[in-house]
């Protein structure tokens, strides 16, 4: 049996464009692993529309992901309009763990 990959993606639009509570049920699923920082990088999708939406935004992922030590570590595939408008509408925000973050400082 392969070793696990210690890096996850999880997407928050589900197959067919699921609402949030699944999309929510994946990153779950990942619970312990990620409690136990035995996950070094996660990349999901977020929305950055301020209005209710049907995809978790980057304040929840943050929310969520935060106080079990990961931090936000870059900004990747924006999405820079939103119905035509000149607006950042979607981001893949990329977390890193703890130990990821410490074993890489600088002095």
């Amino acid at each position: 049996m392969p070793k696990p990959s210690r890096s996850s993606r999880a997407r928050t639009r589900g197959p067919g464009g699921r609402p949030a509570r699944y999309r929510t049920r994946v990153l779950r699923g990942f619970q312990k692993m990620l409690a136990d920082l035995a996950i070094d990088v996660v990349q999901v999708e977020a929305s950055m529309r301020r209005v209710p939406s049907r995809e978790l935004s980057l304040q929840d992922f943050t929310g969520y992901l935060g106080p079990m030590g990961y931090h936000l570590f870059g900004l990747y595939a924006m999405q820079r309009s939103y119905r035509g408008m000149p607006v950042l509408g979607r981001i893949d925000p990329v977390f890193i763990s703890t130990p990821v973050m410490e074993s890489n400082i600088r002095t």
